[in-house]
């Protein structure tokens, strides 16, 4: 069952995961938090640990005490774990504050910074770039549908996924049976919709929106290259904030973007998605990032070699990353 405002930290996250990466759920018997941590076996080296957007901690001092606990557990109960990967969720939180008790910086792995909307119905309360798009949209008749979530409508939303990016396609954009998957458990759970918006009835964008508690995410979106419709990917957006609003939930996370000290920058490679995020609001929430905790000083050496082989392996053979 679904449930928490982290849907990273979920057990559907979990099976989704799954079989590559195996479960553990943990509950800290001090601070009463529930934990996922998903475990990979790497041949010939031993298990890497990932707390994926975890763990759900208030503060960085409080992460600290808690993740000295974590390793210091796995190191007795789960000897051949090497790499603990942390991602705690701490907005604002310097990433030199994480940086002691032999934590180093690593490279993101899910989005670190985002832009986060307030759920209204007040068209004002919106950028005025989106405002100018979504009435163009409106004037240009384009219409906006919970749609159910068949075969047929999730092959048309990968395939606009793979027409994004001025037709280069979502960049690491997985296989079709990942999306399926994910889309699925999360719709099962009641806990994330299919939207499309249509061009005299064809579908020209589409958005699958994951539900925390009260707080949506905009997870995985695409849109038909070469569409005429200028409106349509800003007015999907506004369209699905109103029924957020009829549910009452609180806040719309649109789900990544540049950090807010490279908002920006053209060279960035979220750069285009950030122009069209930032039409909606400049707001930026950047995240820490991703912290190794090595446990085996000459294992995780071995492994900062091999990763890049391994990865580039799965992307290029199974078109999947490793986390």
């Amino acid at each position: 069952m679904y449930s928490g405002d982290n849907f990273l930290q979920s057990s559907i996250f979990a099976q989704i995961k799954s079989p590559s990466w195996k479960a553990l759920y943990l509950i800290d018997e001090a601070s009463e938090i529930k934990l996922l941590i998903l475990t990979r076996i790497v041949p010939f080296l031993g298990t890497v640990a990932y707390i994926p957007g975890g763990p759900n901690i208030p503060s960085v001092e409080s992460f600290h005490k808690l993740a000295t606990s974590i390793k210091l557990f796995l190191k007795i109960h789960h000897p051949d774990i090497f790499l603990i990967k942390f991602e705690p969720r701490i907005a604002g939180a310097k990433q030199s504050d994480f940086l002691k008790n032999g934590l180093v910086q690593a490279p993101s792995i899910q989005p670190n910074a985002t832009i986060v909307l307030p759920v209204t119905t007040d068209l004002t309360q919106m950028g005025r770039r989106a405002r100018r798009y979504i009435r163009t949209g409106e004037r240009e008749g384009v219409t906006v549908k919970n749609v159910k979530l068949s075969e047929k409508n999730m092959h048309t939303m990968y395939n606009l996924m793979g027409s994004a990016y001025g037709g280069r396609g979502i960049p690491g954009l997985r296989t079709f049976a990942y999306y399926k998957k994910f889309w699925s458990l999360f719709h099962e759970a009641n806990a994330g919709d299919l939207y499309f918006a249509y061009d005299n009835n064809t579908p020209v964008a589409g958005v699958f929106v994951v539900k925390n508690g009260k707080i949506a995410l905009y997870k995985d979106g695409g849109s038909l290259h070469g569409r005429q419709s200028k409106g349509a990917t800003y007015l999907i957006h506004w369209k699905i904030m109103q029924d957020l609003a009829a549910d009452k939930y609180t806040f719309y996370d649109l789900w990544g973007s540049p950090p807010s000290s490279q908002i920006g920058a053209p060279a960035h490679p979220l750069a285009g998605l950030a122009s069209f995020k930032t039409a909606f609001s400049t707001v930026v929430t950047d995240y820490p990032g991703v912290f190794d905790s090595i446990v085996n000083q000459r294992k995780y050496c071995l492994w900062q070699l091999a990763y890049p082989l391994l990865r580039r392996f799965l992307l290029m053979v199974k078109k999947e990353g490793f986390y």
